[in-house]
């Protein structure tokens, strides 16, 4: 069956289609997601960033502690631990995950796993509240063959609530649990809603 509003609005086309049911990718949907996992955006490595920036307190800590405790000579041996501890070790193992969060992020050697997911679509929209009782935004979830996808209006607006669907995606680095509407390489309709 076709759904040309799915395929506008996922990007793919018949071949991606056969190849993702083939359990392949396209040159296309491989350069996409090697594009995705490189995307290392300020928002994307937030926290890397938070972890450098924690690594980079201890430092300051310890410069603060020798810098006290070497004008009181009484203060430096026992400030000295004090200052190896944030000055050493605290910056290796914050740094540590942060330098290692960027390389993640940033790494185009990550490893891509084609998956699917087959059953009825659960669309749902949740409004949340700001805390002064206004409303905020609208959260969209796809729920379909047992998986979640944090989605987005358009993609609520492609599919059809209830009806049968075929939906192909990839996995990045065996995350299953960070799946959203960018990881859907193609779609398609088995049966429409009852």
């Amino acid at each position: 069956m076709d759904n040309q509003k799915l395929k506008e609005y996922l990007k793919f086309d018949e071949t991606d289609l056969q190849s993702n049911r083939n359990g392949q990718f396209t040159e296309k949907q491989r350069t996409r997601m090697i594009k995705d996992s490189k995307s290392g955006g300020i928002m994307d490595n937030l926290g890397a960033y938070i972890f450098i920036f924690i690594a980079l307190i201890g430092v300051c800590v310890a410069s603060g502690s020798i810098l006290w405790g070497g004008f009181q000579s009484s203060n430096f041996l026992p400030m000295l631990p004090f200052a190896l501890a944030f000055g050493c070790i605290w910056p290796l193992v914050w740094g540590g995950f942060g330098v290692r969060g960027l390389f993640a992020s940033n790494s185009s050697k990550s490893k891509f796993s084609l998956a699917k997911a087959q059953g009825f679509a659960n669309l749902e929209s949740r409004q949340t509240y700001a805390s002064n009782g206004n409303p905020d935004i609208i959260v969209y979830t796809l729920h379909i063959g047992g998986k979640n996808f944090k989605a987005d209006k358009g993609l609520i607006e492609a599919m059809t609530q209830g009806a049968e669907y075929i939906v192909y995606y990839y996995i990045r680095d065996d995350l299953t649990a960070l799946i959203s509407t960018k990881n859907i390489l193609s779609a398609e309709l088995i049966s429409p809603a009852r």
